[in-house]
């Protein structure tokens, strides 16, 4: 599954160019899942573009739908669950 996050400091944020592509209001990209498709193909298609005034976004694959984003200083990274850990 692939996964936008924010590598820049100052947090994750879009362009208006992005928003636009994506067919939805800015309100509505807010609070958009990470994984949502057109999220991902904003990215994807439109690289640096996407990016809003402090953001620096790149797609992640993980591997379970089960991620975490966390976050410092608006620096994020992806957490995943350790399947050693997992309850059957």
């Amino acid at each position: 599954m692939k996964v936008v996050i924010n590598t820049a400091p100052g947090g994750f944020g879009l362009s208006e160019l992005a928003v636009r592509s994506m067919g939805v209001t800015f309100a509505e990209s807010v609070d958009m899942d990470r994984h949502d498709p057109r999220l991902v193909q904003a990215v994807e298609s439109l690289g640096t573009a996407a990016n809003g005034v402090c953001a620096n976004l790149i797609i992640v694959d993980v591997d379970s739908p089960n991620y975490t984003i966390r976050e410092f200083d608006g620096i994020e990274m992806i957490s995943e669950p350790d399947p050693a850990y997992a309850r059957v």
